[in-house]
């Protein structure tokens, strides 16, 4: 009895963090804490501020959990390669995340962001595009 319990304790939970993800958005992101669209050039150097406006980051007072309870990964992607953006754990709410790059070559990166390890699905992207990030040597201090 206690391990049925136990079971369907724990398909509860992964089914709330399921819905949180499929509930998440991403609208766009930018390097400044509020720009728009378009604002979404840096460094190559790395350290570039970069803010991911959506909703639906932090999970409802339904699912149980909480900001800290929940992993948060961004990751940089373009054709050939993937390169981190480390999440700041203190600068997430529900419509924004904050991820600092890492050095990286000149290029458009889309970001993708990941819920308790789960991707977000790019059908859940309001426009693709708004969602990349320009690394640019024109934006790197010499």
């Amino acid at each position: 009895m206690r391990l049925t319990n136990l079971l369907i304790t724990q398909f509860l939970i992964w089914t709330l963090i399921i819905q949180s993800v499929s509930t998440t958005i991403i609208y766009y992101v930018t390097t400044r804490r509020n720009g728009g669209r378009g604002e979404n050039y840096g460094s190559t150097n790395g350290g570039t501020e970069l803010w991911i406006r959506g909703g639906g980051f932090v999970p409802n007072a339904f699912t149980g959990l909480s900001v800290s309870s929940t992993n948060y990964k961004v990751k940089l992607v373009n054709y050939y390669t993937i390169y981190d953006c480390d999440v700041d754990a203190n600068e997430i709410t529900d419509t924004r995340l904050l991820c600092y790059t890492v050095a990286m070559p000149e290029g458009t990166y889309l970001a993708r962001v990941y819920v308790n390890d789960n991707l977000i699905s790019l059908d859940q992207y309001t426009r693709q595009g708004d969602a990349n990030f320009q690394s640019s040597g024109n934006y790197t201090p010499m």
